[in-house]
């Protein structure tokens, strides 16, 4: 499986701590379960900032993460969703719906900057 975590300027960083921790750990997988790649996606390879402060480079662009029913795309809060520099990583989140993913514990993005 691999797991994707988008990262953006102003990422509410506490959103993603569980969920990250485990996947990277697997501490609590079933046992012979094969391990998760966790990479860190972004809109370019710059540096981004938390809203807790961090700084966050991404190892991949949005055009780098690929479409499959087993990949997980993480998108977080942000304050700077609606910049059309992440326009991309919503078209990327509906091909993954696309091939047979689906969404889970989730806001859907329902204004123009999803669009």
């Amino acid at each position: 499986m691999d797991v994707y975590v988008y990262a953006l300027d102003t990422l509410a960083d506490w959103e993603l701590d569980f969920v990250t921790a485990e996947l990277n750990s697997g501490q609590y997988f079933k046992k012979g379960v094969e391990n998760v790649s966790l990479q860190v996606a972004g809109a370019s390879g710059k540096a981004v900032t938390t809203k807790g402060g961090m700084r966050v480079t991404p190892e991949i662009t949005t055009e780098e993460i690929l479409t499959s029913p087993k990949t997980v795309l993480l998108l977080p809060g942000a304050d700077t969703w609606k910049d059309p520099i992440h326009k991309p990583v919503m078209k990327k989140a509906a091909e993954l719906l696309d091939s047979g993913g689906d969404r889970c514990g989730c806001l859907w993005c329902n204004n123009e900057a999803c669009r």
